[in-house]
């Protein structure tokens, strides 16, 4: 029973802290595509937002994940460390774009070009996530 509603709040803070992801990507491409005083006032909330709700969000994500993979013996399986890989990269990604976002707001800094294709490699790995975490399929 306690698997279960761990299992549960782990699906909600993931839902949160996506969310935060992929907004973090959409106003990075944005700002890198045309910069305007809107879309810096929009990276500056996003900023705050990110502060007080998706990082806290990842931190609960990595908590209940690892307590999820001690209760249910699956550290070890394959689909788990493709997993673990994927949210290492996500997590790393977000703390880059945290910090491009910060040079944004505070310094007017353009982000990189590459933030560009940030939604799609998140949104993509954020789906092979959901599907090794559903289907465990090796």
């Amino acid at each position: 029973m306690v698997y279960v509603w761990i299992k549960a709040l782990h699906v909600a803070v993931v839902l949160v802290w996506a969310g935060g992801l992929l907004a973090q990507s959409m106003v990075l491409s944005s700002l890198s595509r045309s910069p305007s005083d809107q879309s810096t006032l929009l990276a500056n909330r996003l900023r705050r937002w990110d502060s007080r709700v998706t990082s806290p969000a990842l931190l609960l994500v990595w908590t209940l994940g690892i307590s999820l993979a001690v209760l249910g013996q699956s550290f070890g399986e394959a689909w788990l460390m493709f997993k673990l890989g994927l949210v290492i990269f996500l997590s790393g990604l977000h703390g880059i774009k945290a910090g491009i976002l910060r040079g944004a707001v505070v310094s007017g800094k353009a982000p990189p070009s590459w933030t560009r294709w940030s939604p799609v490699v998140s949104s993509a790995a954020l789906g092979v996530i959901a599907i090794l975490a559903v289907a465990k399929p090796f």
